[in-house]
């Protein structure tokens, strides 16, 4: 089953309302569905067609939503938890940034590594990996 762009809608906003208000960097975004991906196997330098003819494509079995950030991408599961989604994405976002901005995101109050999405008891939170700092409700950042 495909994700539903309804569900994640209010996930992505909520997550990258924490990017926009600790960056500078674009937070535009937008849901497409991808039916067709290119038969093509990158890796840096390199590029490797397969098929005597170029590029081709082939059918994904179930259509896969992807969500578009200004220079990434992010395939969605089709998840009905919230909290799990809140936890996904967040973990997701959090390494593409740590790479785009070579270095630590969100940046930990008092300590120079990043917090890390976590479950808690009022929901997902960033969280200091070692456990002197409070909790920041995701979505909350400042």
């Amino acid at each position: 089953m495909t994700a539903d762009p309804a569900f994640w809608t209010p996930v992505v906003d909520r997550v990258l309302r924490d990017v926009a208000a600790t960056t500078d960097l674009g937070t535009t975004w937008r849901f497409q569905h991808r039916t067709t991906e290119p038969d093509v196997l990158r890796t840096p330098g390199l590029t490797l067609w397969f098929g005597d003819d170029g590029p081709g494509e082939w059918v994904v079995p179930d259509p896969v939503l992807e969500l578009r950030l200004p220079r990434t991408r992010f395939e969605l599961p089709d998840l009905r938890d919230v909290d799990e989604a809140l936890l996904f994405l967040a973990d997701r976002v959090q390494d593409h940034l740590v790479d785009e901005l070579h270095g630590a995101w969100p940046l930990c109050p008092g300590h120079t590594h990043p917090m890390r999405p976590a479950p808690s008891g009022t929901g997902p939170a960033w969280r200091c990996p070692a456990g002197t700092g409070a909790d920041v409700e995701v979505g909350a950042l400042r």
